[in-house]
């Protein structure tokens, strides 16, 4: 049992149980005088383990090896009073590390601990507050009210209060937005900058850079950042396209914040350079930029090479297309389009129409549901309209136990979470790499069979419980759930699992909106479905093309509107 120091230098607030070594005593010593004289009453049980192991070690036949440094801490325990031998035995059965002397509570042993201490103190058989040297165990050790005082003491603003006040901030921006007070909600965006200025000058961004992205966004930094580029909208809406593109600047001059949202922010600034301020060389600079960032992601590249292209068919711009030129570029194949036609309801415009059922009766429904009547129409007896839900449904059931894997650090920070914290950063992927690939691998080859027992699996153990990624209302059944993925197969399975394990962030939203198929011949069709005015957003044209080279069937379903007087609604 080796001692961290050989004298006592003082202080006994804090103290350090003894290190666990190798039992000590030096080799031909006597085991009976090894043991120590406890007097008074029987020792208790933890004492007797002890000291009952000890002397299985000094009577076997390895006592041999001890040398005479062992024998020494053999020695220095064996003449310790009673009270001293049943607080190193208590101290030395508990987890190394730095231990509060006033919240150690052995009544069996005594009231007033701090005398025995001192003599396990004095024989160097623990280490006292004299040799706690690193600031992080001894902050580890002070309460939450000896923090407080501390950081008073040392001028610290406390950084729960900081963060609340930044979202409550947030809050007063978002309801001055819905409220159209423009001015107001410039007016509180201004205040927050100057309350950010002080943060972002001090010590704490370093602070906050050294957490990873998803617990980043729970600092006032993070916030702050939220805020600002609320600004930008507001001064957009006021018309200050200057003041916007500089603001736009300066969050795009960090990537300690918001990440995400770069592609965003560099699509903003070329609009306001290109549109209104009409700098189409800075235009395309920002649009070389974003490009190169790292931070953007498909869906926002594919906005700037189309604002790109936007530029190159201006017949102002032409003496800038040379700088265009060596601009990268994203191929994206078209899909195959189909168009339909629906009875337009009177008076909701092109939101909703009106559809006659089998009773003869006429109903208002949306245009999905129109879709869904005509692909019924065409041999498919199964459809969900989903916009997106039924694959995260999938790729929870597929993935479930990877995903909520625990000894992920900081991931789970209580009982009622429905994700992990990690879930839509890059880190969700980094952190099971190993896992989720070895997943994917099981897909590609699994058979019908063995896709049904994995969906049963989850499905039956975990049904009802909630989790961010699977809606268990999607499948009116296990087995409709079975029967999708029976068309579906593991190859393109672990193909569209592959992309939304890597990036979730990016690629939860754009996927079709409708998923049908013939449960008999297993022949599916994914189909995004438009109305009368709307089109393909950037991250529904990188899906479709993505689930295209998959090997899926897709199209895109027009919708187009013809009238409906006459019609009597049930």
């Amino acid at each position: 049992m080796p001692r961290p120091e050989r004298q006592r230098r003082g202080g006994r607030s804090w103290l350090r149980r003894p290190r666990p070594g190798e039992p000590a005593v030096s080799g031909g010593e006597a085991p009976d005088a090894a043991l120590g004289a406890v007097s008074g009453s029987p020792p208790p049980y933890y004492l007797t383990n002890f000291l009952t192991v000890l002397d299985a070690v000094l009577r076997g036949p390895d006592a041999e090896l001890l040398n005479q440094e062992d024998g020494h801490w053999i020695r220095t325990f064996r003449q310790l009073s009673a009270a001293g031998q049943k607080l190193y035995v208590r101290l030395f059965q508990r987890k190394l590390n730095w231990l509060k002397v006033n919240r150690l509570n052995y009544m069996e042993i005594a009231s007033d601990l701090g005398p025995i201490v001192d003599e396990l103190a004095l024989a160097g058989l623990v280490q006292t507050g004299a040799e706690l040297h690193d600031i992080s165990d001894a902050v580890d050790l002070l309460s939450a009210p000896e923090l407080k005082l501390l950081a008073k003491h040392f001028h610290l603003q406390h950084q729960g209060l900081r963060y609340e006040a930044a979202c409550h901030t947030l809050t007063e921006v978002g309801t001055a937005m819905a409220n159209k007070a423009w001015e107001d909600a410039l007016h509180i965006c201004k205040a927050a900058r100057k309350t950010w200025n002080c943060v972002e000058n001090s010590s704490d961004i370093r602070f906050f850079q050294e957490l990873p992205v998803y617990l980043r966004c729970f600092t006032a930094g993070w916030v702050y950042t939220r805020i600002r580029f609320r600004g930008v909208e507001i001064l957009q809406r006021l018309h200050m396209y200057k003041e916007a593109a500089e603001e736009l600047k300066s969050l795009l001059d960090q990537n300690v914040f918001c990440p995400d949202s770069r592609g965003h922010w560099w699509d903003r600034l070329t609009m306001n350079l290109h549109q209104h301020l009409k700098q189409v060389d800075q235009a395309i600079h920002s649009l070389r930029e974003g490009m190169a960032d790292i931070h953007v992601h498909a869906g926002h590249r594919l906005a700037l090479q189309q604002r790109a292209q936007r530029i190159r068919d201006s017949p102002s711009c032409k003496k800038w297309h040379h700088l265009l030129q060596e601009l990268p570029k994203i191929q994206v194949e078209d899909v195959p389009h189909v168009t339909i036609k629906g009875r337009s309801c009177p008076g909701m415009g092109n939101a909703l129409f009106l559809m006659q059922e089998e009773s003869h009766s006429t109903v208002i429904c949306s245009v999905e549901a129109v879709s869904l009547a005509h692909y019924q129409q065409q041999g498919f007896d199964q459809g969900i309209h989903g916009e997106g839900a039924t694959f995260l449904t999938l790729f929870g059931l597929l993935f479930w136990e990877i995903i909520f894997l625990p000894g992920i650090p900081d991931v789970f920070r209580n009982p009622f979470q429905t994700y992990p914290l990690d879930l839509y950063t890059d880190d969700f992927y980094q952190h099971r790499r190993e896992p989720i690939g070895s997943r994917l691998r099981f897909l590609q080859d699994a058979s019908t069979e063995t896709l049904h027992a994995l969906i049963a699996n989850v499905w039956n153990n975990h049904k009802g419980t909630s989790a961010a990624l699977v809606n268990w209302e999607i499948f009116s059944s296990l087995q409709q759930a079975q029967s999708l993925v029976s068309c579906l197969g593991g190859l393109f399975l672990s193909g569209i699992c592959k992309i939304l394990a890597e990036d979730l962030r990016h690629c939860h939203g754009g996927l079709p909106d409708l998923v049908v198929w013939n449960s008999k011949s297993l022949q599916y069709k994914l189909a995004e479905v438009k109305g009368p005015t709307d089109h393909l957003s950037h991250k529904q044209t990188i899906w479709l093309d993505q689930l295209q080279k998959l090997g899926a069937s897709v199209e895109v379903c027009h919708v187009s509107a013809v009238g409906g007087r006459g019609q009597q609604l049930s």
